[in-house]
C-alpha cells in the first residue's frame, strides 16, 4: 500500500510538471513523466530542459540548465537517485538509457586560471553526448566534451573524458593491494 502511494505521489509530481512546463517555456516533457521525491529540476538565464515521455527521475536528484545550457532527456530515460546533471552548454541523453545512482554528468569545468580564479565563476564548456541505450553504471562521473556511442556499458565508478564508440563496454579496473602492516604496535 505504502508503496503504491509513494509511486502514486512520484506521478502527481511529474503531472504538476508537465504543466508547469506548458508555462515556463525553458522546461518541457513529454507524458508520463514520474519525478519522485526530492528531485530538484530548474532552468535559469536562459537554460531549457526538455524531457522525453516516460521519463523517470529519482529521488534527491538534481538536473539544472544554466546560463543558456541545454538539457535534453530522451523518451523512456531512467535517472536513479541522487544523480547531478548540470548544464552550462549541452548535455544529450537518448532514448531507453538508465542512469544508475549517484552519477555526475558536467558540460563544464571552472575556468581556474581566470584573473581572480574560480571566484569569478567563468567556465570552460564542451556538450556531452549519451548515446540511446546505455547503461551507466553506479558513482560514475561523465565530464565535459565526452561523447558516449549508442549501446555502451559503463562500469560502476568509471570517469569520462572523451570518445566512446557504439557498443563498448567501458570500465576502469583498480588493483586492490593488501600488505601485511610492519612494526605495528612496536613489535
Amino acid at each position: 500500500m505504502v508503496r503504491y502511494f509513494k509511486y502514486g505521489m512520484a506521478l502527481l509530481r511529474g503531472i504538476v510538471f508537465s504543466l508547469l512546463a506548458l508555462f515556463v517555456p525553458s522546461i518541457s516533457g513529454g507524458k508520463s513523466i514520474v519525478i519522485y521525491k526530492g528531485a530538484d529540476i530548474r532552468a535559469r538565464n536562459l537554460g531549457k530542459i526538455q524531457l522525453g515521455k516516460s521519463v523517470k527521475i529519482g529521488s534527491e536528484s538534481c538536473i539544472s540548465a544554466l546560463n543558456g545550457g541545454h538539457i535534453s532527456i530522451g523518451d523512456n530515460v531512467y535517472i536513479g537517485s541522487k544523480c547531478n546533471l548540470i548544464s552550462h552548454e549541452s548535455i544529450i541523453i537518448g532514448n531507453d538509457t538508465i542512469l544508475a545512482q549517484n552519477i555526475f554528468i558536467y558540460d563544464h569545468d571552472h575556468k581556474y586560471d581566470a584573473e581572480n580564479g574560480v571566484k569569478k565563476r567563468e567556465f570552460k564548456t564542451a556538450p556531452i553526448v549519451i548515446g540511446k541505450n546505455c547503461w551507466i553504471g553506479a558513482n560514475t562521473m561523465i565530464l565535459r566534451g565526452t561523447e558516449i556511442g549508442d549501446n555502451c556499458v559503463i562500469g560502476a565508478g568509471c570517469i569520462l573524458k572523451g570518445k566512446y564508440p557504439k557498443g563498448s563496454l567501458i570500465i576502469q579496473p583498480r588493483e586492490t593491494v593488501v600488505r601485511p602492516i610492519e612494526n605495528l604496535n612496536g613489535e
